[in-house]
């Protein structure tokens, strides 16, 4: 069996950390019933998105 996932969720964001954060909730409380894997693809923005969802990413660990 492969360790690879069944699913790539790809979010794309640009000083959108509200609705970022939110998309990663939504996905934890309604996981795919597959595995699979969240990447955020960090735009350079200009807001607090990064720190915002290390913190996220950590609470829920």
């Amino acid at each position: 069996m492969s360790d690879h996932p069944d699913l790539s969720i790809i979010i794309v964001s640009y000083n959108t950390r509200d609705l970022t954060l939110a998309c990663l909730r939504s996905i934890e409380s309604f996981p795919p019933s597959c595995r699979y894997e969240t990447i955020v693809v960090y735009n350079a923005s200009r807001d607090d998105s990064v720190e915002s969802i290390r913190k996220t990413i950590l609470m829920s660990s």
